[in-house]
């Protein structure tokens, strides 16, 4: 799978412009693109829609995608109040689905790649009886050190930072 999202930067908040994503499987390869008219406060998609979806909805609130998320969460972790919330209508094929996330209090998060100072950005799904935390240290390129979701009480998957690499300066041209 291949995804990406083009954001710009309203009033030190990120805003999502536009996003697609391709997916390729031996059944079938699926392409999917939208874009959000702020004007209008619509979304437009294109590509490979769920059959019911239509193609302009309205806004139902902050746009975000799976692409976009985590630098989203990374950014209102950093400056979110412990127990502040906030909310993204998530765009996925078609469809709109509101979700929220609560910041709670930094607290240490060790992981392989060390120990980090980390604010949790948690959301609660009543419907699936689902959690999911994000732990975002905000001294770090805004990608979570770990995350946990679990369902029922039992955790089901988890993601913890392996290693941080630092970038390497681009090879002199001349």
């Amino acid at each position: 799978m291949h995804s990406s999202a083009r954001l710009d930067l309203a009033e030190d908040v990120p805003r999502l412009l536009a996003a697609q994503a391709t997916l390729h499987s031996r059944v079938r390869d699926r392409a999917l693109r939208l874009e959000i008219d702020w004007e209008r406060n619509e979304v437009r998609w294109s590509g490979d829609l769920d059959r019911d979806a239509p193609a302009r909805q309205p806004l139902a609130g902050t746009p975000a995608t799976g692409t976009s998320l985590n630098l989203m969460l990374a950014l209102a972790a950093r400056r979110l109040a412990p127990g502040e919330e906030v909310r993204y209508a998530l765009l996925e094929r078609g469809r709109q689905r509101g979700v929220a996330y609560r910041a709670g209090h930094r607290e240490a998060v060790e992981v392989p790649a060390g120990r980090f100072e980390a604010v949790p950005m948690q959301r609660q799904d009543d419907a699936r009886r689902r959690t999911t935390t994000a732990w975002f240290d905000p001294y770090l390129p805004p990608a979570p050190v770990r995350m946990l979701q679990s369902e029922s009480g039992k955790a089901r998957y988890e993601l913890r930072l392996l290693r941080i690499e630092p970038l390497q300066a681009p090879a002199d041209a001349s």
